[in-house]
């Protein structure tokens, strides 16, 4: 029985680790960057959505108190009190237009004479509106001393951050900056739908790695277990079991595992020749013939068996050399394999000697078969160096005895084959 040899790995690492740590790391990278990159533009996307909307409702709250307020912004202190005028309207007492802004936009109006908060939809703690405020240094320094709108991502309101907008009201002749208009949008909803959307995309982006990962450890499953089988058939290959099969899901691959299985293949097959074939003849030899022999005799095979011997065989090596004598074995052989198929197999016994065993066929019907064979190779004229070289043979058979050893029969073909060439050989002796 051959022992199986088990091929382990030299080194600690594992390539099923090291090939997942390949792919999935990163890919988990890459995921990360997606999603921060993506969050990043969703961010920007909105504080500039934000930003065009601060400034539509800035420029609607001007237009809609220049159309209902005809005239100039001033300012108009008695004793402690300050009143803010558009005309002859006191703003302060008209709040409904930037209530309604509020309403149905969300956003919080101020107007500002010069830095000073006059009017607003911002609440206090207390729940007043939230004037006479002043707004920050530069607030003051962009918009009203330097007569620009601009919009800020973090402004401080009562301690509230704020998205906000700001634009300078001119007087009449639009020479003269008198405040600004200052809309605001509370930047904790805003934070919270944009910290809502990351969320999201983060969750949809585990998802999509947990798939992804999935199908490449069920990828790299897949291509561990074909090196593994290939692995256990070389194994087996190494512990001389050339007759072991390799997997047939290795055998169907049709990709670089695939070819490396049939490589392996035709490694077994030609390490099976290698061992088990005579390097002239290309036949079985002894020993492999000898292990068939041993097969067929535990599977309770009866077979009869030959044994031939090329007659004067010297005289090829002596009178022409040994390259001749080695074209008439190779001739003979292929003769003799040829008289064989379908009927058992033939071996190179050793010299010019051939085994021949008839599997599952008695004596006589083995004699008549060799003596077939007999006449192809009397037929058949070996060619070597332009000259035409006659060759015949001697053949002994036997059947099988009951209870009888195969080398016991060997022993009586060979007595077979003795007797025939002591009585003029080129004969089959049954």
């Amino acid at each position: 029985m051959s022992k199986i040899v088990k091929i382990k790995r030299s080194g600690k690492d594992s390539l099923y680790a090291s090939f997942l740590m390949m792919t999935l790391i990163p890919l988990f990278i890459f995921g990360l960057i997606v999603t921060s990159f993506i969050s990043y533009i969703m961010r920007q996307s909105m504080e500039e959505q934000t930003k065009v909307e601060l400034k539509s409702a800035a420029e609607a709250v001007l237009s809609s108190f220049d159309q209902s307020y005809p005239g100039d912004y001033n300012l108009m202190v008695y004793k402690k009190d300050q009143t803010l005028y558009k005309g002859d309207v006191a703003l302060t007492d008209e709040t409904l237009v930037m209530d309604n802004i509020k309403a149905v936009s969300g956003v919080d109006v101020s107007i500002y004479f010069a830095n000073i908060c006059m009017v607003t939809t911002i609440i206090d703690s207390e729940g007043e509106r939230s004037i006479n405020r002043t707004s920050a240094d530069i607030i003051t320094n962009d918009v009203v001393l330097g007569k620009t709108e601009k919009f800020y991502d973090n402004v401080e309101i009562n301690r509230v951050p704020y998205f906000a907008y700001y634009k300078p009201i001119f007087s009449m002749d639009g020479k003269t900056c008198l405040g600004m208009i200052g809309v605001a949008k509370s930047k904790r909803g805003l934070t919270a739908m944009i910290n809502s959307a990351i969320i999201k995309n983060f969750l949809i982006m585990i998802g999509f790695m947990i798939i992804t990962g999935f199908i490449i450890v069920k990828f790299t499953s897949q291509i561990m277990d074909g090196i593994k089988k290939i692995l256990e058939f070389l194994g087996e290959v190494s512990g001389n079991n050339l007759n072991a099969k390799l997997d047939e899901t290795v055998q169907k691959r049709n990709d670089e595992l695939g070819e490396i299985g049939q490589a392996a293949e035709k490694l077994q097959l030609s390490l099976r020749k290698l061992i088990e074939r005579d390097a002239l003849t290309s036949l079985y030899n002894r020993r492999a013939a000898e292990k068939k022999l041993d097969q067929l005799e535990a599977e309770g095979i009866k077979s009869s068996i030959s044994i031939g011997d090329i007659d004067f065989f010297k005289k090829f090596n002596d009178s022409f050399g040994h390259e001749c004598g080695d074209a008439v074995l190779r001739e003979v052989a292929a003769t003799l394999n040829e008289g064989m198929r379908g009927k058992g197999f033939v071996a190179r016994w050793g010299g010019e000697e051939f085994l021949l065993v008839f599997e599952g066929i008695e004596e006589i019907a083995a004699g008549l078969f060799l003596t077939e064979i007999l006449q192809s190779i009397r037929d058949h004229k070996v060619i070597y160096d332009g000259e035409e070289h006659a060759v015949t043979m001697t053949f002994g058979v036997t059947g099988r005895a009951d209870d009888e050893k195969v080398n016991d029969q060997i022993r009586r073909a060979d007595d077979k084959l003795y007797e025939g060439k002591k009585t003029g050989r080129n004969r089959v002796i049954v």
